[in-house]
């Protein structure tokens, strides 16, 4: 700029650096109202009418360069950041995730760590591995590890020494929605889409300090915060670092009254927090056969428990009608005396098989015998919905030779790992045979 390069073109200038941030004019006018300047020099501006400039060229750069200009005339400092930070929008946040090809991020509840995720994606972007440890100990040892690669599955039952093989569907929807709602590179996009559909509402903070995160609230209606569950309205805000515009944490938040705190607050739920972007992970982080090492017994779900359970070919029954059908065919299993066909609807594997012939001659030990079904209730879903269903059923017994009528409330319908179509039952016999 030389000295004879006329005050438009240097507004102009400052302009395209500043775009017309209505925010950035209206701090400059609070610091030129906090300055004492002398009053014949400030007499030569007018406060109004120079709001008044800018109001109604709102839209125009050279108008908020005006109004910067002034505030330098009056000795305000405008500080760089200022002038080269626009507003924050989620997009930012997207763009500054598009390339990331390795993220892990961990979940503490109470200040103890209960779950860490590794997420991997292709050179395409699309999601290929996935691994997360689920519930970690204060030893930091989970009880339950899962691997999700390419449609497959696999889950390794640490205190059971147990590794678990499955294809499922069902199961793959589920690890990619969980990653939709914490991977920062799914996640953006998933709230913008539930935002469109009216389920959230979104708010952004953006603190003036750069060193503090900008904070972006999403707020859940009713019964929307998880898939087919029943939750209150729940908060989650998430904190993006303002230099980076990378996710550092979110925080997932409930109403105090329907989580064991005070009424009139909320209450902080647990935390996710972001390890690292494009950190290497360990070679054999993926890798459970070897992990897992030679004591480990290999279960392939897709073969196992052939023939047990109800198979179910008509392809237009729901699951409650299903869960329905299993409970009855248990239950006259049951009234009709065939032992092995309770063991075919209820068992999966050979060791649980031999359970349920104990629980049996308990039940005959005891004199008890099924009757009747005098009703089977609606389900319940206490967990983990598209795997169990309870159906609460009263049935007559006989004990001792003796008619009564017993409400079950933990008969327990299964849908198969691998086999969605597949359904088995289990009763509390306990229940019957301790009273």
């Amino acid at each position: 700029m030389t000295a004879k390069e006329p005050i438009e073109s240097r507004l102009e200038k400052l302009g395209r650096a500043i775009g017309s941030d209505e925010s950035l004019v209206a701090k400059v006018m609070s610091r030129i109202d906090s300055i004492k300047a002398d009053q014949k020099e400030f007499a030569k501006f007018n406060r109004s009418s120079l709001l008044k400039s800018f109001i109604t060229n709102r839209f125009t750069k050279l108008a908020a360069a005006a109004v910067i200009a002034v505030g330098v005339v009056f000795g305000v400092k405008v500080v760089i950041n200022d002038l080269a930070s626009p507003a924050y929008a989620l997009e930012q946040t997207l763009e500054a995730c598009k390339n990331k090809q390795q993220v892990h991020f961990t979940f503490s509840k109470d200040d103890k760590l209960n779950k860490a995720a590794w997420v991997e994606y292709d050179t395409d972007g699309n999601i290929a591995r996935v691994r997360v440890d689920m519930g970690i100990d204060s030893n930091g040892e989970a009880n339950q590890v899962i691997v999700w690669q390419g449609g497959h599955t696999k889950s390794w039952n640490v205190p059971q020494k147990q590794l678990h093989l499955f294809d499922d569907e069902d199961y793959t929807a589920r690890i990619l929605y969980f990653v939709h709602r914490y991977d920062p590179r799914q996640a953006v996009e998933y709230i913008q889409k539930r935002e469109q559909k009216g389920d959230v509402k979104i708010g952004i903070e953006q603190p003036p300090d750069r060193s503090k995160p900008i904070a972006v609230t999403v707020n859940y209606e009713p019964n929307t915060f998880l898939i087919d569950s029943n939750y209150p309205p729940m908060r989650e805000v998430m904190l993006v670092d303002q230099a980076t515009k990378l996710v550092t944490a979110v925080e997932v938040w409930g109403p105090g009254k329907d989580f064991g705190h005070k009424e009139d607050e909320w209450a902080l739920l647990g935390i996710y927090r972001y390890e690292g972007y494009d950190e290497p992970f360990e070679e054999d982080l993926f890798d459970l056969e070897k992990e897992t090492g030679e004591d480990i017994n290999i279960i392939d779900l897709k073969t196992v428990g052939a023939g047990r359970g109800l198979e179910f070919t008509e392809p237009n029954l729901t699951d409650e009608q299903k869960a329905v059908a299993t409970v009855r065919a248990l239950l006259e299993a049951l009234i009709a005396k065939d032992y092995n066909e309770v063991v075919r609807l209820w068992s999966v594997t050979d060791e649980n098989a031999y359970m349920v012939r104990e629980k049996l001659k308990q039940l005959e030990n005891a004199n008890i015998t099924f009757v009747e079904i005098i009703s089977i209730g609606e389900p319940r879903f206490p967990y983990r919905e598209w795997m169990r269903m309870v159906m609460p059923c009263t049935v007559a017994v006989e004990i001792n030779g003796q008619r009564v009528e017993k409400k079950l409330d933990e008969v327990v319908v299964h849908r198969w790992i691998g086999h969605p179509n597949r359904r088995t039952a289990a009763i509390n016999l306990d229940a019957l045979i301790n009273k």
